[in-house]
């Protein structure tokens, strides 16, 4: 019981960590974050994204890391890692697999970025979350 209480807050903070901005925030930079939320999985730039908002993508960057608090590629990257948090809950699924699946190019920008964001190797966080 006490691992499902670590878990939910771990995920309540990883809710927060990863919402969208405010209403009040720019719609080009809504709309870029749905995209992002639909498309994290594929191969994406950070022109695609800009072009999905409207903006030119020196205007996007600036605009989109006042209203998140990160690059568009940082979010991108959040995004990813959180979606193999939930995967690894899994045992079912194979940590390189899960690592393609949600759109990263090599298994070591996956355990490179993996590590960054929760500070343990995918292998000890699905251990510890199992």
């Amino acid at each position: 019981m006490r691992l499902l209480h670590q878990l939910a807050r771990e995920l309540g903070y990883v809710v927060r960590r990863v919402a969208p901005p405010p209403p009040t925030g720019h719609p080009g930079i809504r709309r870029a974050i749905a995209f992002i939320a639909e498309h994290f999985t594929e191969p994406l730039t950070v022109d695609v994204v800009a072009k999905h908002a409207g903006l030119c993508p020196q205007q996007f960057g600036k605009r989109f890391k006042q209203s998140t608090g990160k690059t568009c590629w940082q979010y991108v990257t959040l995004c990813r890692v959180e979606r193999a948090k939930e995967l690894l809950l899994d045992p079912g699924h194979k940590v390189a697999t899960i690592a393609f699946e949600v759109g990263f190019e090599s298994l070591c920008a996956f355990y490179r970025a993996f590590r960054k964001h929760t500070g343990k190797s995918a292998k000890k966080y699905r251990r510890k979350y199992r």
